[in-house]
């Protein structure tokens, strides 16, 4: 522990003007010093022996936010804490609508949006370049009467002032990467979320090496006083691809996060309300990943964002006719508009629930073979 730093924090707190969050955040970052273990198992080195090793017991890592089920008792993980995540879709799937309501919502803890179960307050730092900053006043003040919000756990960075100055965040850049790591320090957020990369990053990001180097200041931010979770809010280019390829850019993305959470299969319903809904698809390398899940963006209701289960066999009517009597998950997967794997999936689902049975089996591959399925019950 720094006898330096811990002299600076005791006059810091001596100023009349002293500044509390700082002061906290400088006091966490202490507490979570450590020296490097000289030897931790009886074998005296770093390395654990097989026995010691399985006989260990490691804390599971803590989330900020989670997945609750019905009775609100968390069930899969969403958000990590000082970690890594990624939102992603093709462009207008609701994920800034998505990531405003998350940063408002998570302010203070409890059930949100239906779905979300976050434990403790989160303070967050919302870095707003994808929309002007009165569009994004607009969805705030729409959102904000439906949402318990603490003021003092939010903060946003928009593209510009209230004079039209514009806030140049573009990374990776060194005297940009200060001023940012400056208003963390100040801050002392747990969440940190970057909208839109596009408008952040004026590298390639399909570059190997650009990416890892924007991707290395990311991390740099991540080890700031309150060591916060970095999300980056991102577009994908590989239609139809699995969750863990469809992100735009070098596969150093979806490397990096270590939640990848993905917008797809948008419908906007008929009518004068303009209801619409999204799928969610979550992979956590961290926890157990939750179940996709609907986001429904209905802004005449008095719950304009909400999180409900994807029901094993939606849209099986529509599908029926799409398909005709007999088809293969590639059939499937073409019609649902999703990956073969997301379609594999939902087929099992659907197979569970007794609404669809296997009519002949088939080697896999490109020519024919494939393995054929129907729906049964109705129609038949």
């Amino acid at each position: 522990m720094s006898e330096a730093r811990i002299e600076k924090l005791t006059r810091d707190a001596m100023q009349s003007d002293a500044d509390l969050p700082s002061l906290q955040a400088g006091l966490r970052a202490l507490s979570v010093e450590t020296t490097v273990p000289t030897g931790i198992g009886a074998n005296g080195h770093l390395a654990y022996g097989f026995t010691e090793f399985m006989a260990a017991q490691f804390p599971e890592p803590e989330h900020l936010v989670l997945i609750a089920d019905d009775k609100g008792t968390a069930i899969a993980g969403l958000i990590p804490k000082n970690s890594t995540a990624m939102v992603f879709s093709m462009p207008h799937h609701l994920k800034s609508y998505f990531t405003t309501a998350l940063a408002l919502a998570c302010t203070t803890p409890g059930i949100k949006f239906g779905k979300l179960l976050v434990p403790k307050p989160v303070r967050t730092y919302l870095i707003q370049m994808e929309d002007f900053p009165g569009q994004l006043q607009w969805r705030m003040r729409t959102l904000e009467p439906y949402i318990d919000i603490d003021p003092k756990n939010f903060c946003t960075l928009p593209r510009c002032d209230h004079k039209g100055n514009k806030i140049d965040v573009t990374l990776p850049n060194a005297q940009n990467a200060a001023t940012l790591k400056r208003e963390f320090e100040w801050f002392a957020p747990d969440l940190i979320i970057f909208d839109v990369l596009r408008r952040i990053v004026n590298v390639d990001l399909n570059s190997p090496k650009d990416s890892a180097a924007f991707l290395e200041q990311m991390d740099g931010f991540r080890y700031t006083a309150s060591q916060p979770t970095i999300m980056l809010v991102h577009h994908e280019n590989r239609k139809e691809a699995d969750i863990m390829y469809a992100s735009a850019g070098s596969y150093n993305l979806p490397g990096w996060a270590n939640v990848m959470i993905q917008f797809k299969r948008k419908v906007q319903e008929p009518g004068p309300d303009g209801i619409s809904h999204v799928e969610i698809e979550v992979d956590n390398k961290l926890a157990q990943s939750p179940e996709p899940m609907r986001m429904v963006l209905d802004l005449h209701s008095e719950v304009p964002v909400r999180l409900e289960n994807v029901e094993d066999t939606s849209g099986v009517r529509e599908l029926r006719d799409a398909l005709g009597a007999e088809w293969t998950v590639r059939d499937l997967a073409e019609v649902m508009n999703v990956h073969k794997s997301n379609a594999g999936r939902r087929l099992k689902k659907f197979i569970a629930a007794g609404v669809a049975e296997k009519v002949s089996g088939g080697k896999k591959g490109r020519r024919g073979g494939l393995a054929r399925f129907r729906f049964v019950g109705e129609g038949e």
